[in-house]
C-alpha cells in the first residue's frame, strides 16, 4: 500500500524546516525561541497533576504545551495507530483552539507538523505519529456531557483550570476518562482564583505546584510590568493576577467565587440572545475621594443558561464605577453612559449622601435621566444578605468579568473601613429588580426600598 499524501508531503518538506519555520513563526509574534524558564521545566518523580499556576504573561501556557509535546513524543501509552490520547480542556472550545493552533504557545508551535481536524466527535489536534488531543470546553451543560462521552485519555491537559466555570462537573467527567496507560496523569496552566476546587488539588500530595510571577518572564516588556506592578503590586488582586499567588477565601465576605463562577456567561452569541424585562443602574454616590458606584443589571425572564433555579434570573450587565476623584459633573454624566449603553430602564440611587446634591449633579449632567431614590435603613451587610442569597440559589449572571466589582464581593466584611461602592451599586440595582419580580412594591413618593430587602 502507498504513502498517504501527507506523509509524501512531510517528508519532502522535512521536519528540519517544519521547525525552522516554527522558529520563524514565533519570532514573527514577538516570541522567543523555545528554551524553557526555570518554571517551565516539568517536576521530577511520578506524579499524578502538576500544576503551573502562575501570573499573566508568564508563560504557563507556553511550558505547558512544550510538556504534552514532549509525552507525544516519548514511550507509547497505548497500543494500536494512536500511541497517546490526549484531553485538552478550557474555559471554552474556542480557548482550547487557541491553545492547540492559533497561539504562539500552542501545540502547533512546539509541533508544527501537527494538524488540526474536525470529525465525526468534535475537533482533534493530530501528531505526525497519529497521537491525538481532542479539544473540550466546560461552559455550557452540553460540554460536560461532551466530556463525559470523550472516550478515555492517558493524559489531560487543564488549559485555566480556575477560569472553568463548570468547574467541579468537568473535573469528575475528566476524571472518569483519564484511565489509559500505565500511568495515567494531568497537567493544568491556571492563574489562580479562589476555588475549593484549586485548594483541594493544592493539598493533594500527589500533586506537584510550580509557582511564577508575570515577573519571571525576562521577554515581556519592561515597561508594560513596571506599569502593572505600579498599579496592582501589593494588592490582593495583583498577588493573584501578578504574582500567581493562590489567595485564602477571606472568612465574613458575603459572595464565593464559585457563586459567581458557575453561572457566569461570556459567549457573546448567547449574550446576545438574552433578552431583559428591566434593567436598572443602581448608583452609590460617594465623598469626593472614593469611587462612585456604578452598576447596571436586568431581569431575565426566561434564561438560556440550562441551570435548574427558578426564574427569573437576573444578569449583570456592567461596571461602570466612576474612579475616586471625579468631579460632579463627571461622574454624573458616567451614569448616563452607563444608563445608555445598558438600555436601562430607570436608574436607582442612594439618597443618603447628600439626596438633593446628588439630584441637582444628575438633573445637571443629565435632565431626562429618570431617577428613584432609595434609601439605606439598614447596614451594608444586612441589604447584602438577600443578595447574596441570590447568588447562591444560582439565580444571578455575570454577563462577562468585571474583576474590581468581584474582587470587592468576594473579600469585603464588616470590619472593613472602606465603603465597598461597585457592591453597593450592585445591590442597590438587584435590589429594585428582586422586589419587584417578588411582588414588594417601592413607595414612588418617598424611594424607600421596603425593609424586607434591607
Amino acid at each position: 500500500m502507498g504513502k498517504s499524501p501527507r506523509l509524501h508531503r512531510l517528508e519532502e518538506i522535512g521536519l528540519d524546516r517544519l521547525y525552522e519555520l516554527r522558529d520563524l513563526m514565533r519570532a514573527d509574534a514577538g516570541y522567543r525561541l523555545w528554551s524553557p524558564l526555570p518554571h517551565q521545566v516539568p517536576p521530577s518523580g511520578r506524579w499524578w497533576g502538576w500544576l503551573l499556576m502562575a501570573g499573566r504573561g508568564s508563560g504557563k501556557t507556553d511550558g505547558v504545551s512544550a510538556y504534552v509535546a514532549n509525552h507525544v513524543r516519548g514511550a507509547r501509552c497505548l497500543p494500536g495507530p494512536i500511541p497517546h490520547r490526549i484531553a485538552l480542556i478550557a474555559p471554552t472550545i474556542g480557548d482550547a483552539a487557541q491553545t492547540a493552533w492559533h497561539h504562539p504557545s500552542s501545540y502547533r508551535a512546539h509541533d508544527p507538523a501537527g494538524k488540526m481536524r474536525t470529525v465525526a466527535g468534535g475537533t482533534i489536534f493530530e501528531w505526525p505519529n497519529g497521537s491525538e488531543a481532542k479539544l473540550f470546553g466546560c461552559q455550557a451543560t452540553e460540554d460536560v456531557e461532551r466530556l463525559r462521552a470523550g472516550g478515555s485519555n492517558c493524559l489531560v491537559h487543564a488549559e485555566e483550570l480556575a477560569a472553568w466555570r463548570r468547574l467541579d462537573e468537568a473535573w469528575d467527567q475528566m476524571r472518569f476518562g483519564l484511565r489509559e496507560g500505565p500511568h495515567p496523569h494531568w497537567v493544568a496552566s491556571t492563574t489562580p482564583k479562589v476555588r475549593k476546587m484549586m485548594h483541594k488539588l493544592v493539598a493533594r500530595d500527589d500533586v506537584v505546584v510550580t509557582q511564577a510571577s508575570t515577573r519571571d518572564n525576562p521577554y515581556l516588556p519592561a515597561d508594560t510590568v513596571a506599569d502593572l506592578y505600579a498599579d496592582y503590586g501589593g494588592t490582593r488582586l495583583g498577588r493573584q493576577e501578578l504574582e500567581g499567588e493562590l489567595l485564602e477565601k477571606v472568612e465574613g465576605a458575603p459572595w464565593d467565587l464559585d457563586w459567581i463562577e458557575t453561572d457566569r456567561i461570556t459567549d457573546p452569541d448567547v449574550i446576545g440572545r438574552i433578552r431583559f424585562r428591566r434593567v436598572l443602574v443602581g448608583v452609590d454616590p460617594a465623598g469626593g475621594a472614593t469611587e462612585i458606584g456604578i452598576v447596571a443589571a436586568g431581569v431575565i425572564p426566561s434564561c438560556l443558561c440550562g441551570n435548574e433555579a427558578p426564574f427569573p434570573h437576573f444578569g449583570v450587565v456592567g461596571d461602570f464605577t466612576a474612579p475616586g476623584g471625579t468631579t460632579p459633573l463627571e461622574w454624573g454624566r458616567q451614569v448616563g453612559l452607563a444608563f445608555d449603553e445598558a438600555q436601562a430602564d430607570r436608574v436607582v440611587c442612594e439618597r443618603n449622601y447628600g439626596g438633593d446634591l446628588v439630584r441637582s449633579n444628575l438633573q445637571t449632567a443629565r435632565p431626562d435621566l429618570p431617577v428613584e431614590f432609595v434609601t439605606a435603613t439598614r447596614g451594608k451587610e444586612v441589604r447584602m444578605e438577600p443578595i447574596a442569597a441570590l447568588y447562591e440559589a444560582r439565580r444571578v449572571h455575570h454577563l462577562g468579568w468585571f474583576g474590581a466589582l468581584e474582587e470587592q464581593m468576594t473579600t469585603w466584611t464588616r470590619d472593613d473601613t472602606q465603603s465597598p461602592d461597585r457592591v453597593d451599586a450592585l445591590v442597590w440595582a438587584l435590589a429594585g429588580l428582586s422586589t419587584r419580580s417578588t411582588g414588594i412594591k417601592v413607595s414612588t413618593r418617598s424611594g424607600m426600598l421596603s425593609d424586607r430587602v434591607g
